[in-house]
């Protein structure tokens, strides 16, 4: 760099670069400790850079040392990078709900303004962390740590490094979260890699942040500045030269014993600080190696923007209820004089505090429980762990019952009771009984069933004492059961068929339309349905009607049928009869058959029929036809008339009844157990005239 800058640097820079002190010590020009107020020595850097504190997330050690000692030094404007990773190595063991989980934690403490980074390594890593975070995090950085002689990821080729931050930008912008890259500083002075022509302001284009890996320099802040300052040129041209503001860059240092020589004192980090900030730099990156998190609360204490608020400490317990299971979301107080806090239990019933030192009352609310006072805790100096506050419940039993509109008990149904500060949930015993043990207020009781309509809402006041005999009362629904009979072979509608549903107290019968349709109202129940229509084969199937209505189909299969055959004849010798008619009578009604030519021709299903023959001028026969298989013989029908007998007194006509059964029919029909009537027709006499006697013809 020009002579004349260089020499502006070392201006600022402070008036003596002797070797650093021990990490322990204090840092050369800073005030003294006061022992009695406990304030830290401070110097003051203008314009204070933004600070971007690393965090080994899996490190309870250092989780707790930052929540204790960092926390309380740091600004709105700061970042916390959590590191994911173990064995050593930063690509390995990403885990989100790790990280979610201590950023839940960071949170509650850290001031308003402060935001949270995850850092990982590798394309894969940064795809999980991306899509695995919760939004409690701003933004994820990937690290480049490129070896000679690699290929790919970890290449030293320039544009693979531009091609991979590339890569994390549109994984991060995709989920939503700012980009960071956080590359390897080696190529900026390193001569063995400066062929690379790394330019970290073109970096900076196709990122929102770069990270650059500068501890290396920064140790030789007091030694040999000008090493620190000349990799600090670079990076501010090469920005400069991309129009990339200053503002996306931040440089690193490294807080003690790496392993690696890059490494620093907080006295020498100091140093670095102010040469960067007085150079241009906003942002600077401080690593704390394992082990030398007191070097980090060392530096913070003497690099302060403000004045350091008094130290707090870590105070725990959890809440639990006096039956041993851990109540979440109970709310605790920590109360002393001037100063309190309150924290809310996490699902294991676990609560925290920072607190300064001092003796304070903690407390525990949470509803249905009496509160809980535990006796003084005292923090002095250090953390407190290990307290247990227990909760016993301040509730009273409200009990009632459940029942239908005929006012029988309903075995599970829900029953809610809902208050303005919360609510609770029980089910019914098998006689609908229901029991609540609600603290004191007032509550809406209502239950809701399957099959049922919504209970109207109960209110009840709960003062301090049981509340029983309460009566919910749910209507029930009906909903309706649509249906087709169908032929199974031939898919046509069954028309007239008897469909049957038997109920409690009584029975429901339906006929189906001439489109085989029908329709039920049913309330929510199970039922079994009955569908029979003749010649078929009848059906009986169950089904559970609610909630919702209910569509239903019954295919019927046709029954077997068997022949049924006669005769018709009148013995006045017009021989057979052409115009009687039939009426078969069957389960689904009576079925009319025109004669012809005096002989008729029925198939039926098995089954005992009544048979109505009828002729013009003669009474009807009727006849109990047995069909049973093919065994059913011819039926012969007679129709006789004879000459009118005497009637004596003259009053009415006479009547001739008699049997007979034509030649060769006598096995056929008595074989079918077919009973055959003929009946003669009435004959009026003139006025006037005698009845004739009866005429016998053998």
């Amino acid at each position: 760099m020009p002579a004349l800058a260089f020499l502006l640097v070392l201006a600022l820079l402070p008036s003596s670069f002797a070797p650093a002190p021990s990490s322990t010590g204090p840092i050369p020009g800073a005030p003294s400790h006061n022992p009695e107020t406990g304030a830290a020595p401070s110097v003051s850097i203008s314009p204070p850079p933004h600070l971007i504190v690393e965090l080994l997330s899996g490190d309870t050690t250092a989780v707790n040392n930052l929540l204790t000692n960092v926390v309380p030094l740091l600004e709105a404007g700061d970042t916390v990078d959590l590191y994911d990773y173990s064995s050593g190595c930063r690509c390995v063991g990403v885990s989100p709900p790790r990280l979610d989980t201590v950023a839940t934690q960071l949170l509650a403490a850290l001031p308003s303004g402060v935001s949270l980074d995850v850092n990982t390594g590798l394309i894969p890593n940064v795809k999980i962390v991306a899509n695995g975070i919760s939004n409690q995090f701003s933004s994820v950085a990937a690290t480049y740590e490129p070896v000679k002689g690699a290929t790919g990821e970890s290449s030293y080729s320039f544009t693979a490094a531009l091609a991979y931050f590339s890569q994390v930008n549109q994984i991060d912008h995709a989920a939503g979260f700012a980009s960071v890259a956080y590359p390897t500083g080696g190529p900026l002075l390193d001569p063995g890699l400066k062929s690379y022509a790394w330019n970290y302001g073109e970096i900076a284009q196709v990122t929102d942040k770069v990270w650059v890996e500068t501890q290396q320099y920064s140790v030789d802040a007091v030694t040999d500045p000008s090493v620190w300052v000349s990799a600090l040129s670079t990076l501010i041209a090469q920005f400069n030269g991309t129009g990339e503001p200053l503002s996306k860059l931040a440089v690193q240092i490294t807080l003690g014993n790496n392993g690696h020589g890059t490494g620093t004192d907080p006295a020498t980090a100091l140093v670095a600080i102010r040469t960067a900030v007085a150079m241009g730099i906003q942002n600077v990156y401080l690593w704390t190696a394992p082990g030398y998190e007191s070097d980090l609360t060392t530096f913070l204490h003497s690099f302060s923007r403000s004045p350091p608020p008094p130290t707090r400490y870590l105070v725990s317990g959890a809440v639990d209820s006096s039956a041993h299971s851990a109540i979440a979301g109970a709310e605790v107080f920590a109360n002393s004089t001037g100063n309190s806090s309150v924290a809310v239990t996490n699902q294991t019933g676990g609560f925290t505090f920072l607190l300064q030192n001092g003796t304070y009352q903690l407390s525990a609310f949470a509803f249905g429980y009496d509160p809980s006072y535990e006796a003084n805790v005292t923090v002095a100096g250090g953390p407190v762990a290990g307290l247990a506050l227990t909760l016993a419940p301040s509730t009273y039993p409200v009990s009632g019952v459940v029942h239908s509109s005929n006012g029988s008990g309903l075995a599970a149904v829900t029953v809610f009771a809902n208050s303005s500060v919360g609510s609770s949930v029980t089910v019914t015993n098998p006689m609908g009984g229901f029991t609540f043990y609600l603290p004191n207020g007032t509550y809406r009781l209502s239950a809701v069933a399957l099959r049922y309509g919504p209970s109207p809402e109960a209110n009840i006041t709960v003062a301090g004492a049981p509340v029983a005999g309460l009566a919910l009362a749910l209507p029930t629904l009906v909903f309706t059961v649509r249906g087709t009979v169908t032929n199974v072979t031939s898919g046509r509608p069954i028309a007239n068929a008897t469909v049957a549903v038997v109920l409690s107290n009584s029975s429901l019968r339906e006929t189906t339309s001439t489109t085989g349709q029908f329709e039920l109202s049913l309330e929510a129940g199970q039922y079994s349905i009955y569908v029979s229509a003749f010649p078929y084969e009848s059906v009986n199937r169950t089904f559970t009607v609610g909630p919702g209505n209910l569509s239903v189909s019954f295919p019927l299969v046709p029954s077997p049928t068997f022949l049924v055959n006669g005769t018709i004849a009148v013995s006045n010798g017009s021989g057979a009869v052409s115009n009687a008619t039939l009426r078969l009578s069957t389960p689904n009604g009576t079925l009319g058959l025109a004669v012809k030519n005096g002989s008729f021709t029925l198939h039926v299903p098995n089954g005992t029929y009544q048979l109505e023959v009828s002729v013009s001028g003669f009474a009807p026969v009727i006849l109990e036809v047995n069909v049973s298989g093919n065994q059913t013989g011819p039926i012969h029908v007679l129709f006789s008339a004879l000459v009118p007998a005497l009637a004596r007194g003259g009053a009415e006509d006479a009547f001739v009844l008699f049997l007979q059964i034509w030649e060769g029919a006598a096995e056929a029909t008595a074989a079918a157990g077919v009973l055959l009537f003929a009946l003669i027709p009435r004959h009026r006499r003139p006025p006037g005239t005698a009845a004739a006697g009866p005429s016998v013809n053998g």
